[in-house]
C-alpha cells in the first residue's frame, strides 16, 4: 500500500478504466504465416554430385501457437496484476481521502460551531461595550455639567471671599478707631476721675476740720473768731 497521497481526479480515473487491454502478440499469426509459406515453397531438386543432408527439426506450428499463447497469457497475467495493483492502491487512496474529507468535514463544521459561538460573543461584547460606552458618555456630560457648576460656585466663593476681605478691613479699620476713641475717652474719664477724686479729698479734709471746729467750739464753748471763719 502506498503512502497517502491526493486522491486521484475525476479524469484520471477515467483514463485509467478507459485504457485498452494489452493486444495479442502477432507471433501467432506470423507463425502460421511462416509455417504456409515453408509449405508452399517448392522442394530442391536432388543434386547427384552432393548427398543430400537430412532435414533439421523445426518447431511446428502448434508449438509456435502454444508458445505465442502462453505469451500472451503471460502479459495479460502481468497486466491484470498490475492493474489490480493500481486499483488496490487507487482504493486505499480513495478511502484515505474519504476518511479525510469526513475528519475535514468534521473539523470544518467544529471551526463553523465555534466560529458562530465566537461571533455571538463578539456581539455581546459589542452590545456591552456600546452600553458602557453610552453610560461613560452620561457620566462624563454629568461630570462636566458638575465641574461648570463647581467653577461658577468657586468664582461666586471668590468675590464673596473679595467682598469678606473688603468688608473685615473696614471693619478692622473701623474697630482700631473706636478701640482709640475708647483710649481717648478713658484718658479723659482717668483725667475726671483723678479731679473728682481730689475734690472728694478736699471736701473730706474740710468736712473733717469743720468737725474739728465744731468739736472745738463744743469743748470752749465759745463762738468761733471773723477770722476762723475765713480761714475754713
Amino acid at each position: 500500500q502506498q503512502p497517502y497521497s491526493n486522491p486521484p481526479s475525476e479524469q484520471q480515473w477515467q483514463h485509467s478504466q478507459q485504457q485498452p487491454a494489452p493486444m495479442i502478440s502477432p507471433s501467432l499469426a506470423t507463425a502460421t504465416e511462416s509455417d504456409e509459406a515453408q509449405n508452399a515453397a517448392p522442394e530442391p531438386s536432388p543434386k547427384h554430385s552432393a548427398p543430400p543432408t537430412p532435414p533439421r527439426s523445426q518447431p511446428t506450428s502448434t508449438n509456435r501457437i502454444e508458445a505465442s499463447h502462453a505469451e500472451d497469457v503471460l502479459a495479460l497475467s502481468l497486466e491484470l496484476e498490475r492493474v489490480r495493483s493500481q486499483l488496490t492502491s487507487t482504493t486505499a487512496q480513495l478511502s484515505q481521502a474519504t476518511t479525510q474529507v469526513g475528519y475535514l468535514r468534521s473539523q470544518n463544521d467544529h471551526l463553523s460551531s465555534e466560529l458562530t459561538n465566537l461571533h455571538s460573543e463578539f456581539e455581546s461584547a459589542n452590545e456591552r461595550s456600546s452600553a458602557e460606552l453610552a453610560t461613560a458618555r452620561e457620566q462624563l456630560e454629568g461630570e462636566r455639567e458638575r465641574s461648570k457648576a463647581a467653577e461658577e460656585d468657586a468664582a461666586l466663593a471668590l468675590e464673596l471671599a473679595k467682598e469678606a476681605q473688603q468688608a473685615k478691613e473696614e471693619c478692622e479699620m473701623w474697630l482700631s478707631r473706636s478701640l482709640e476713641e475708647i483710649d481717648l475717652w478713658r484718658g479723659r474719664v482717668g483725667a475726671l476721675e483723678g479731679r473728682l477724686k481730689e475734690r472728694e479729698e478736699k471736701m473730706d479734709r474740710a468736712r473733717s476740720k469743720e468737725w474739728e471746729a465744731v468739736a472745738a467750739v463744743a469743748a470752749t464753748g465759745t463762738d468761733a473768731t471773723p477770722e476762723e471763719e475765713a480761714e475754713e
